[in-house]
């Protein structure tokens, strides 16, 4: 897979796999991390970008009385409605990508770039990557995370992960694959070997 830049790595993984964890680790050891979440959360502020642009998609039902777009109202909206859910990623995506890739040029090109994007390959977005980084996990170890995360039934944490692209369609499209069924301090030895092997492929 070739990418603009051989320092640009993607990162994704299904709800509950552990990608976060992953993420923090790349920080820790001096990459870049770029949050494309954090970067959507901020496009759909008031003043954001997509602001305008998503209350008109969806009409003023999804503003809570702050005036602030409710994300679990939009949730809710494109969860079971694919054609609903494009057009709203239509809109978002490509705003978070240009953001995204703005920040990466300010990190220069000395260091690893790490793009932490959810949808990384229901996007497309591996087009602009040299190497992807896949973060799974057994679907009885994301339930329990979700659960313990989010408070919610192991049934309606099973439906979120099932609503997801399918486990084995994304490890047919990673560079790499990283398995986290355990703890982080079992997870972080093979991190540590990942950042050491991406950075000496992009020569840094």
């Amino acid at each position: 897979m070739s990418g603009q830049k051989r320092n640009y790595i993607g990162l994704t993984g299904g709800i509950g796999a552990g990608k976060s964890t992953v993420a923090a680790r790349f920080a820790l050891l001096g990459a870049a991390v770029i949050d494309a979440d954090a970067i959507s959360r901020r496009a759909l502020e008031p003043d954001g970008c997509c602001y305008a642009g998503v209350v008109q998609l969806f009409g003023p039902g999804v503003l809570g009385p702050d005036g602030r777009i409710d994300r679990g109202r939009v949730a809710s909206f494109v969860f079971s409605d694919a054609a609903l859910r494009e057009r709203l990623n239509a809109l978002v995506h490509p705003a978070v990508q240009r953001e995204m890739l703005a920040r990466a040029d300010e990190a220069g090109e000395r260091r690893l770039v790490v793009f932490d994007v959810p949808l990384l390959f229901e996007s497309g977005w591996q087009s602009l990557m040299y190497r992807t980084v896949l973060v799974v996990a057994g679907e009885d170890t994301r339930v329990a995370r979700v659960c313990r995360r989010d408070g919610c039934t192991p049934a309606a944490a099973a439906a979120c992960i099932r609503a997801q692209m399918p486990h084995q369609d994304k490890v047919a499209l990673a560079d790499h694959v990283l398995e986290n069924d355990g703890t982080p301090e079992a997870l972080y030895p093979q991190v540590d070997a990942l950042y050491a092997r991406l950075c000496a492929e992009a020569g840094l």
